[in-house]
């Protein structure tokens, strides 16, 4: 977010300026705690780039005109040119992000919450090195989903963006200065220099990719620094025009500026930005900024109706605002484990408005005045730069190293639990063991939840939790490689089939397997759409090496599908596939209950329990199993319901027995329907018996399970 040093020509100080930093800020916080109010509040950061473009322009060409003028343009003058002017910006903009980083540090830490730690340790290092957009370009982020789970730097992007600006952009005017030293235009009696020519070249091509990268790839045009450049430009562009002398336009330019960016804040939507609609807030500031120039003195100018004491003071802290809000909007709620859509929250969000401006006043006085007017020598500058960034990204890294080791160490506790199955009570062996165990749904145990979302559901606990051969990352490079579990020397065999909704059962498989004396073989093929020839290549090969495994499912005991369902074609073709390979039995796992993801991520957060309604978790997978059953593609007997692992009454839950449910797989996803390793480990029992009780056991193996319902009971 641009926060520039007072301008250098036309004022001393821009009232106007202030207040349209205010403004900005403004839309940002208000966007970040209410979104569906202030739909197009992000858009302040369109204005603050115009903002710090305009008056980075000013500054250097402040500097880099004497010396064009008096033709003393030397490699020397050049270098103290570009020395100065970078630390500058080091003193204006390092010391106070770096104050907040460390503070990010300490308040995470605090949450306890390991994933939370985790993420934000590595966005930190990201963003003391000033790459954060990078990071959340390559990520695919979507910054204006608020179903996702940001991290507390994720804001950092823009200042990262214009970090990158700052780098390359004295050089491009110094270099657009000479190239155009003996073009002038005028225009009605006033000079403007030709270096405007080339920089605003560069601008349009800037604006062209933007639009195309965000027809193709709108989460990476909204981090790309190509493609958001131009909006730093275009402040750039204005400061090369002349100042406007008629007073009626002076006067009415900000006021049309002032109505294009509340247009913006109100009105412009996450869609197709930013593309051509982040012309409206930048035109705007532009209109604001460009009235400002020179005097207008009148009660109805814009900086006079916005020069009021708390607009400016506003504007002072802007920047400080803007670090810190974030934080406080992210971390604070787990901290204090309150619900920002509970009975509370606009309480709590006032709160974090006043922690927000208390913070950013304490960084303007003590961190952002004091390090901005020090008269340091330059080298020092740089040395102190280098090594409090190095400091704090090597804090990153030491507390992403620190919450790995923590949140491993956890994790192997929950693991052991899981495996102790003399714990009766553990996850979803309490759903068989209520007369121990009372109301087992909805339990939770603070510890295991901080941890939910690194219990990946292709560990094999058994097997030191190792992953699962053959998960979809290794397609790739070899399709061939597939998981075998359970009793891997036994004759008998079973033969699990389906797509991710396959894998997170494996743990319980591998239970069943090494219990009841069964090869378990995982033939899985993630993320792809059919039996039938696949359109993705990775997925055509997967198959095609299952299908050089026909004769497992002929020779198997029993086969099992388990699929997310997509709909019911979908399903009907891997069922006939199967039963066109072999005569055994045939299961079919219905699909499990699925938990949206935005109230997933808030149950983990919060370390607490959610629900969801049975009817919303589970009507489409019975929907499409009826429909397979009236079409004849399976009979009723082979379909094995599997809403009670997950449900009670008309409510299902994120954690049953004190073991969290599901497992978040993916931040951009619509719903987060995978289950963890523990979860499946506990299912062991419960899925042993559906499948007696569907017939799919013989009594020999009937007798045999006696061991395994003793070693639960």
């Amino acid at each position: 977010m641009p926060i520039a040093a007072k301008p250098s020509h036309h004022k001393k100080f821009r009232a106007d300026i202030q207040a349209l930093r205010a403004f900005a800020v403004a839309s940002v916080v208000l966007y970040h705690l209410w979104p569906e109010r202030l739909v197009g509040g992000f858009t302040g950061v369109d204005i603050f780039f115009v903002i710090s473009g305009y008056l980075m322009t000013t500054s250097i060409m402040g500097k880099l005109q004497p010396l064009l003028d008096s033709r003393s343009v030397t490699p020397r003058s050049v270098f103290r040119l570009l020395a100065e002017f970078y630390a500058r910006r080091i003193r204006r903009l390092v010391p106070a992000a770096l104050t907040t980083l460390v503070g990010v540090l300490g308040l995470t830490y605090a949450t306890g919450n390991f994933n939370m730690i985790i993420s934000n340790a590595k966005d930190v290092v990201a963003s003391a090195t000033f790459w954060e957009n990078w990071r959340l370009a390559s990520k695919s982020v979507d910054y204006l989903h608020q179903g996702d789970a940001p991290v507390a730097t994720q804001h950092f992007w823009s200042l990262s963006l214009e970090e990158q600006f700052y780098a390359m952009w004295p050089l491009l005017l110094i270099l657009a200065s000479l190239v155009t030293l003996s073009v002038v235009i005028y225009y009605k009696k006033s000079k403007v220099s030709g270096a405007v020519i080339p920089i605003t070249l560069l601008a349009l091509v800037s604006v062209a990719y933007g639009y195309w990268l965000t027809q193709h790839e709108p989460s990476i045009a909204y981090f790309s620094t190509p493609a958001r450049i131009w909006e730093l430009m275009l402040g750039g562009i204005i400061a090369f025009l002349p100042v406007i002398k008629n007073y009626d336009l002076k006067l009415l330019l900000p006021h049309v500026g002032l109505a294009m960016c509340l247009y913006s804040v109100f009105f412009i939507g996450s869609d197709g930005f930013p593309g051509w609609h982040a012309l409206i807030p930048t035109i705007g500031a532009v209109l604001i900024i460009l009235g400002g120039v020179g005097r207008a003195e009148s009660r109805l100018s814009f900086d006079k109706l916005f020069s009021v004491r708390p607009v400016q003071w506003i504007g002072d802290i802007s920047y400080s605002i803007y670090l810190w809000h974030f934080p406080f909007i992210v971390i604070l709620p787990v901290l204090f484990k309150l619900d920002m859509d509970g009975p509370h929250a606009k309480l709590f969000k006032l709160g974090i408005i006043v922690a927000s401006l208390a913070a950013a006043h304490l960084s303007y006085k003590f961190v952002e005045e004091p390090t901005r007017r020090t008269n340091l020598k330059l080298r020092y500058v740089y040395l102190l730069f280098i090594l409090a960034t190095g400091l704090v990204a090597a804090g990153g890294l030491g507390m992403k190293y620190l919450g790995e080791h923590q949140a491993d160490a956890r994790l192997r506790t929950m693991h052991a639990a899981a495996m102790n199955t003399t714990d009766d009570c553990f996850g979803a062996r309490a759903i068989l063991h209520q007369d121990k165990c009372p109301d087992p749904y909805g339990k939770t145990n603070p510890a295991y939840m901080a941890i939910g979302e690194s219990d990946i559901y292709l560990q094999v606990l058994s097997n030191d939790a190792k992953w699962c051969a053959g998960h979809f990352d290794e397609f790739a490079s070899n399709q061939n490689k597939f998981c075998v579990v359970g009793d891997k020397s036994a004759k008998k065999s079973i033969v699990l089939f389906g797509d991710s909704h396959a894998q997170h059962y494996i743990n319980a498989f591998d239970v069943i397997g090494r219990e009841l004396h069964y090869k378990v073989y995982l033939y899985d093929y993630t993320g792809c759409t059919g039996a039938n020839p696949d359109p993705h290549e990775t997925c055509a090969k997967r198959l095609a090496a299952i299908k050089k495994h026909a004769g497992t499912f002929k020779q198997a005991d029993l086969v099992v599908i388990s699929f997310m369902y997509h709909n019911a074609d979908f399903m009907a073709r891997n069922i006939a596939y199967v039963k066109s390979v072999t005569k055994t039995k045939v299961a079919l796992l219905e699909d499990n209950a699925h938990s949206t993801i935005a109230k997933f991520n808030n149950c983990y957060v919060l370390e607490k329990d959610c629900t969801i309604s049975k009817k919303a978790a589970t009507e489409k997978a019975a929907t499409i199993t009826r429909k397979l059953i009236d079409s004849g593609a399976i009979k009723q007997s082979e379909v094995i319901p599997t809403d009670d692992f997950f449900c009670s009454g008309k409510t299902c839950y994120s954690s049953i027995g004190d073991v969290p449910v599901y497992f978040n797989t993916s931040a951009g996803a619509n719903i987060n329907s995978h289950i963890t390793a523990s979860y499946s480990y506990s299912l062991a029992p419960l899925l042993e018996q559906k499948l007696q009780a569907a017939g799919y056991l013989s009594f020999t193996q009937i007798v045999s399970m006696v061991s395994v319902y003793n070693l639960y009971t």
